[in-house]
């Protein structure tokens, strides 16, 4: 089977953004008391949550409790 640039190009296209894309704009480091497994859980929930996390981190000034918020009360929430 042979698969043309073409079709491989098309293929990444219909992916959309992927995790690893938005974690290298450097949001892990905001809140530096994350860890990583915090991290991947609000990652693989999708970039409006990790978004949404940042600011809330942000403007908290505690990553730890924005990010054990975000996955025990928000998250509950909107599943």
């Amino acid at each position: 089977m042979r698969v043309t640039t073409a079709e491989i190009d098309a293929a990444r296209a219909s992916l959309g953004e992927l995790p690893a894309e938005f974690c290298d704009t450097g949001w892990r480091q905001t809140p530096r008391e994350s860890k990583p497994y915090d991290s991947d859980v609000l990652v693989s929930a999708g970039r409006p949550l990790v978004d949404y996390f940042v600011e809330l981190a942000e403007l908290c000034g505690d990553g730890k409790l924005a990010s054990n918020w975000v996955q025990q009360d928000v998250m509950r929430t909107i599943e």
